[in-house]
Order: C-alpha cells, then sequence, then structure tokens
C-alpha cells in the first residue's frame, strides 16, 4: 500500500499546483463564504431558509464536483500520454493499485474541499436560527412580564389569544435556563416606547414564522401516504365489463392504454374529492382517508398532518379562500376528538401538528377532511360552495419526525460526497481511455446526459409517470425498441437527481439510511465498477501501443 499512497500524495500535489482546480477552488471559498447570507428567499423565515439550502449545497456540490471532473480527466489522461506513467508502472506497480492511488488522491482533495466547505454553511445556518431563536425568546418572556404588570383584566382578555400563543411558543422553543431566568425576573422596564399591544402581534407573528421554520426545516420527518387503490387495475375492470356489454372482447391495444390510462386520472381525482355541504345538510360527508402500518410513534416526537388542496378543478390557479374540517379517526372510523376547522388559501400546503396521544399503540389511523368551502369565502362572496380536490402527490400525508436538521443535512452530504467520487471514477475511467481533449469531453457528456437523464424521460410519450408516494414513482411503459432503449439509458447512466437530496432538507424530509444504501450500492458501486474494469482494460492495451509507437 506504499505504492498507493505515494501515488495518492504525489496526485493531489499535482492537483493542488492546477490553475484550473486553484480557480475553481477560489469560486468555491468565495460562494461558500458569501452565499448564506446573500441568498433571499420569499417573505417567510421557512422560505428563505429552503432558497439558503438548497442553493449554498447545489453550488457547492456543482463547484466540487466539476473541479474533481476536471483534475481526475486531465491529470491521468496527460501522465498516459507524456509516457509519464510508464514509469510507475514498470517498478512494478499494478494497474489497479496505479488506478487506486490516483483515486484516493483526487477524492480525498475533493472530499476535503467539500466537507469544509459544508461544515461552514451548515455552521452558519444553525448560528443564525439559534440567533433568531434566542432573540425571540428574550423579547416574548420580557414582554409577557411587562404585560403582565400593565395590563388591566379587559385588556388582558382582549389580548388573550397572542397572549396564549406567545406563551405556548416559550414552552416549545425556550431552554430550561430561559424559562428558569423569566420565572424569576420579578419585574421588567420596557426597552421602546410603544405600548404592549403595538408590539404584542407583530412578535406574535414572526414567532409563528420561527415556528413553521422549525417544523417544516429543522426536523427530518418520514412520509406516510393514506391506502390508495390500484386505480389501473379498477379502470381496466371498468373497461373489460363495458366492452363484454356491447359484445367486444379488445379493442386496439394502443387505444386501450390510452383508455385504461385517463380513466384511472379520473377515477383518482374523484377518489381524493371532498363534496361540499348541501341545503339540505349543513354538515358535508366526510372523505376519510385510512393509514396503516404507522410506526411506534414516541411521546415527544413531531407528528403533522399536511395536504393541499384546490378548489372545483386542480387546473384552477386562481386565488381563492376556502376552510377545511379536520378530524382524526380511528381504525373503525370513529371520531377521536372533535372536528377542528382551518381557514385555507387554496394551492397552498397545510401542515397541521397532531396531539401524539392519539397515536399510542394504534397501527391504524384515518384522517376526515370536511368541505366547509361555504364558510371560509369572504362576507361578499355569494357563489355556490365548489368541490374541494386533492391530488395523489399532494396528500394527505402523516409526517412523523425521525431526525434532526444536523442528521439530515449530513446525510444529504454524504449523498452529495457519493456523487462527486462517481465523478471522479468517470473522470479516471475516460482518462484511462482516451487522449486529454475527449476524455474532457466525454466525461462531461456524461455527466450533462445524466443530469438530464429524469427530465428526458418523464417527458417521454412512452412513459407515464405519476407521483405516488414522497419520491416513488410508478412508470407505466410501452413496450418495443424505443422502451427498450429508454430502459437500458436508465439503467446504465447515473442521474444527478438520485444523488441530490438538497429538497429534502430543505422541505424537512427524513433521508433514510436505507435510500443512502441503496445508491451507494445500485447508483455507485453497480455503476461504477464497469467504468473502472473499463479503464483499466483500456490503460493495459493503450500502454503497450504507446510503448510500441514510442
Amino acid at each position: 500500500m506504499k505504492a498507493v499512497f505515494a501515488i495518492a500524495l504525489q496526485t493531489a500535489r499535482s492537483s493542488i499546483r492546477s490553475k484550473v482546480f486553484f480557480t475553481l477552488l477560489t469560486i468555491i471559498g468565495v460562494a461558500t463564504a458569501l452565499l448564506p447570507d446573500s441568498v433571499m428567499g420569499d417573505a417567510t423565515l421557512a422560505g428563505e431558509f429552503r432558497i439558503r439550502i438548497n442553493y449554498s449545497i447545489g453550488i457547492i456540490a456543482f463547484l466540487t464536483g466539476m473541479a474533481a471532473l476536471w483534475i481526475g480527466t486531465v491529470n491521468i489522461a496527460s501522465e498516459v500520454e507524456g509516457y509519464q506513467i510508464h514509469m510507475v508502472v514498470t517498478k512494478p506497480v499494478s494497474g489497479f493499485r496505479l488506478w487506486l492511488g490516483k483515486f484516493l488522491g483526487i477524492a480525498t482533495l475533493a472530499l476535503t474541499v467539500l466537507y469544509i466547505s459544508s461544515a461552514y454553511i451548515y455552521y452558519r445556518l444553525d448560528a443564525e436560527v439559534e440567533s433568531i431563536r434566542t432573540e425571540l425568546v428574550d423579547k416574548s418572556g420580557r414582554l409577557l412580564l411587562e404585560a403582565k404588570e400593565k395590563l388591566t383584566d379587559d385588556q388582558k382578555q382582549s389580548l388573550g389569544q397572542p397572549i396564549n400563543m406567545l406563551l405556548s411558543y416559550l414552552g416549545k422553543h425556550a431552554t430550561e435556563d430561559e424559562q428558569r431566568f423569566f420565572s424569576k425576573l420579578g419585574a421588567v422596564e420596557s426597552p421602546e416606547r410603544e405600548t404592549v399591544r403595538s408590539r404584542l402581534l407583530p412578535l406574535v407573528e414572526r414567532f409563528q414564522e420561527f415556528d413553521e421554520l422549525h417544523d417544516e426545516v429543522l426536523i427530518g420527518r418520514t412520509f406516510y401516504s393514506w391506502e390508495r387503490p390500484d386505480f389501473i387495475k379498477q379502470a381496466s375492470e371498468q373497461i373489460s365489463k363495458g366492452l363484454a356489454s356491447i359484445g367486444k372482447d379488445d379493442v386496439e391495444g394502443y387505444t386501450l392504454d390510452m383508455r385504461v390510462r385517463e380513466l384511472a386520472r379520473g377515477l383518482e381525482s374523484k377518489a381524493g374529492s371532498l363534496t361540499p355541504a348541501t341545503a339540505a345538510s349543513q354538515q358535508p360527508t366526510p372523505k376519510i382517508f385510512m393509514f396503516s402500518d404507522l410506526p411506534v410513534i414516541a411521546p415527544d416526537t413531531p407528528t403533522f398532518i399536511r395536504f393541499r388542496l384546490y378548489a372545483g378543478d386542480s387546473l384552477d390557479q386562481k386565488p381563492r379562500n376556502t376552510m377545511v374540517g379536520v378530524a382524526l379517526v380511528d381504525e373503525n372510523r370513529k371520531p377521536l376528538g372533535n372536528i377542528l376547522p382551518v381557514g385555507l388559501k387554496k394551492t397552498e400546503f397545510y401542515t397541521y401538528r397532531v396531539p401524539n396521544a392519539v397515536f399510542k399503540d394504534r397501527k391504524v389511523l384515518g384522517v376526515a377532511l370536511f368541505n366547509y368551502d361555504h364558510m371560509g369565502r369572504r362576507g361578499g362572496d355569494l357563489k355556490p360552495p365548489k368541490e374541494l380536490v386533492i391530488q395523489a402527490k399532494d396528500g394527505p400525508y402523516i409526517l412523523v419526525g425521525q431526525t434532526s436538521f444536523f442528521s439530515n443535512y449530513w446525510r444529504c452530504i454524504l449523498l452529495v460526497g457519493l456523487f462527486i467520487l462517481f465523478l471522479v471514477i468517470v473522470g479516471t475511467a475516460t482518462g484511462l481511455c482516451f487522449s486529454t481533449p475527449v476524455a474532457v469531453m466525454l466525461s462531461l457528456s456524461y455527466i450533462i446526459i445524466g443530469v438530464g437523464l429524469s427530465s428526458v424521460l418523464s417527458t417521454e410519450s412512452q412513459y407515464e409517470v405519476e407521483k405516488v408516494e414522497g419520491d416513488s414513482k410508478k412508470e407505466y411503459e410501452k413496450t418495443g425498441i424505443t422502451g427498450a432503449y429508454f430502459k437500458l439509458l436508465k439503467n446504465t447512466m447515473v442521474s444527478a437527481e438520485n444523488f441530490s437530496k438538497m429538497e429534502n432538507v430543505s422541505t424537512g424530509r427524513s433521508i433514510e439510511w436505507q435510500l443512502v444504501l441503496k445508491v451507494f450500492l445500485y447508483d455507485f458501486l453497480l455503476k461504477g465498477l464497469p467504468l473502472i474494469l473499463l479503464g483499466l482494460y483500456a490503460l493495459r492495451r493503450r500502454e503497450l501501443g504507446l510503448v510500441i509507437r514510442k
């Protein structure tokens, strides 16, 4: 192994002296320092942090990957072309140990840059979250003490809801030391001239944003989907019965396939529809979504219900206020509590935190949704209520907090690191096979095809992709040469989407270890090993040819 480590050290040193790598390293350093503070999102804290996470990790991963790909390609290709590699091979050092040394040198350098940059980005994000939390807790605690001293009983009663909300947020986000501090603090002087009322509502709104950031981004949650029927099977059975009723056995295959899919989409849309209340009954019929095989949930585990509704049709994107009732039911569809009416804005996701007590010793749970559209519209709107529609990809979901932001973030970086290692494999393999210009062109082409692979496959008419549960997909493939071609392309090329899970971190979706293992075995090892073997074979053939020419 001494020879391998010596080659790795020499490769790292020569890479650092490369002008291209030094330029990319400088850009990475500047981007790491500026991105966490310069990237701005929407007007909310959660939206701002989502944008920061996605752009910061994405740009750092892209620049580091390009640096690793360039070094891996140019370093080994130039040594083969310059006959320098033969001096190493004749020591003797086998081709595999030569490649392994090159791989370790470039991988160590690239991963060091990645992890230092990622650690700095995490530190900046975590420090800002803690700064916001500390400021809100301090202001809220002092304002509540001031309200207790200065407000009359009537004023306290009129401001009871925002005061209770602040107390709830303090109980959730203040540390034990901070709570003890405020309990011992007898009186407080107002640092500002404004009244308690004028400062109370803005502080509650700011704390609501922070609470949303905490629940939506700073927790890694596992998504559990309701038990969806097999809509394709139902559509096929209905069409078969229709054909039998008119005395036909079959129709032309392509037309039948299209009809099945069209009917399946219709059945799916109706399965997630909520009918409004009628004039005869002010209480609408609920739509119940059942969940099974739920995990054992600890009492302190944050749990949520998440969904998005459309009024009338999912294609209708016009702004509209509506209202929906949310209730939990047991396995026998009996209610576990009161109906919670919630005002919603159409086309926006809504997340409702569920009391953990309802999950005690339950593997099956149902979510009942009620269409209160007639109650959610503004006073002057006299239009009849509309049917509310939930698309399959929009829920409802039960979200169970599984990991911390720290764990979820570094699992994402681990996957990014695997992708960078794969880029090193691609670069070194092409460098062993071809001259420098051709190797650079082919390695870049491979990655570009991989980046666009998912979008190409999803837009092909031979594939119909439906998001069913989170990131999982069902694909209905057409047979034939075209279908076989795209299937081969998908199984041989590596898509960047498989390694890129930044959206999981920014939206609070847990990155499971099973997913990490799957990516490592299937996308990294299974697809990377043939490239290594091809490069080693080409090195052996190419080395002999170059020696003869020399």
